[in-house]
């Protein structure tokens, strides 16, 4: 059986505590379902502070699972800017996750058609090729 998959989505208030957020019902499918499930997060435009809430709501929730996403821009017509203040990539909240939580969450990301990901573990650089959509859970090092 596969655990549930719970979509991000910022319009619906997605990390509120009423019953159709986001969090709630991936907390409802681990509360009564009896297993586990995985909550999509996306991050483009979000503040750290707005973040670490948001884990740290999760975790009391017994949440363990990430799906770390950068997610689409709030207003599609308006073209999107670095904000050095805000998360601008998925890369952004997987490295904001692990340095606020360690290995608390199991995180998985997903990725592009024919990409290279570059994850650093000490000195050696791991390099993943792929021409296929997918995804995968991640372990980074926050040094």
């Amino acid at each position: 059986q596969f655990p549930p998959d719970i979509t991000w989505h910022p319009a619906g208030n997605p990390a509120g505590d009423s019953e159709t957020s986001s969090m709630q019902i991936a907390h409802s499918a681990v509360q009564y379902g009896g297993g586990e499930s995985m909550w999509h997060m996306t991050c483009v435009g979000a503040t750290k502070h707005n973040v670490s809430g948001y884990l740290e709501k999760a975790k009391g929730l017994g949440l363990r699972n990430i799906l770390a996403l950068r997610g689409d821009l709030p207003n599609i017509d308006e073209e999107w800017q670095y904000d050095p203040e805000k998360f601008n990539y998925g890369t952004d909240l997987v490295r904001h996750i692990r340095q606020t939580t360690g290995d608390y969450f199991t995180i998985c990301v997903a990725g592009y058609q024919c990409f290279i990901l570059y994850s650093l573990y000490g000195n050696a650089i791991l390099k993943y090729f792929a021409c296929i959509p997918l995804s995968f859970n991640v372990k980074l090092s926050t040094n």
